[in-house]
């Protein structure tokens, strides 16, 4: 993994280029891709029908209860807003219908669904078909404090948006589905983080400068413009020259389980 060629370092921090063929990456996602297909037809209808206030745009709220209704995964409002000041970086905290395909690797992040990797305290059914609000907001909170609820106000959140006939109760179905959305939406979290801390200059955006810097931190290893540049245009989808942040989610999206800690630990060497 550790090799010369910039391609294969970039691998080290998870900018793999895109046609290296001798590096591939394995996924159980059943991401539920917008293609250019859907944006104009299916997605068209689900647009107009969450925007609430018909402004032509969708905020953090409106996105929230999107993604839940259909199906596609968990965010509290405050990672929808921070999601949409990622995505769309003209300050209007709102995603227009015309812009609707940045929400795309989200989308895809959202849709997996695999087993949870934190701690297992499951609420014992006994038999029973349902589990108290009351108590699913006190597991929730218990086993997701810190690394997915930033307050209890936010468990609560998520739990008035499951139980949406507010009759107190959440179906064990219900309970099942919720925690796989919820590892898709850990995931997405610990992505938006790493971006966050490559995100030297606070302006939404990966530079090259910073993957030099980056490296060199890392690993006392010093690269030129030439490389910098290449490991770039391996993500610059629309010819910016630098990475947006829906442009490294599609890139980093699909990790395996190793390489993404890998990702975590060298973040977290920026921050130390």
């Amino acid at each position: 993994m550790f090799l010369s060629s910039i391609t294969v370092l970039l691998c080290v921090v998870c900018f793999i280029g895109k046609n290296d063929a001798s590096i591939s990456i394995e996924t159980n996602s059943t991401a539920a891709v917008i293609t250019s297909e859907d944006v104009n037809n299916g997605w068209h209808e689900k647009f107009y029908k969450y925007d609430q206030d018909k402004n032509g745009s969708i905020c953090a709220t409106e996105l929230q209860i999107l993604l839940f209704n259909e199906s596609i995964g968990l965010v509290t409002i405050s990672q929808a807003s921070r999601y949409i000041s990622l995505l769309d970086r003209d300050g209007n905290f709102e995603i227009e219908f015309g812009k609707l395909e940045k929400i795309e690797p989200i989308v895809d992040i959202l849709s997996e669904r695999k087993p949870l990797n934190v701690e297992d305290n499951d609420y014992s059914f006994d038999g029973k078909k349902t589990i108290p609000a009351i108590d699913f907001l006190e597991l929730l909170y218990k086993e997701f404090e810190l690394i997915y609820f930033d307050s209890p106000n936010e468990a609560k959140e998520i739990t008035d948006l499951i139980d949406r006939d507010a009759n107190g109760q959440i179906e064990y179905n219900e309970y099942e589905e919720i925690e796989l959305m919820l590892e898709a939406s850990l995931k997405l979290v610990s992505l938006c983080e790493i971006f966050t801390v490559l995100d030297i200059n606070n302006n939404g955006v990966i530079t090259a400068d910073v993957i030099a810097d980056f490296i060199e931190l890392v690993y006392s290893i010093q690269v030129n413009s030439q490389e910098t540049t290449k490991a770039i245009n391996n993500f610059d989808e629309n010819g910016n020259k630098v990475i947006e942040f829906s442009e490294f989610l599609k890139n980093t999206g699909n990790l395996s389980k190793d390489e993404f800690s890998i990702l975590q630990e060298l973040a977290k060497k920026l921050v130390a």
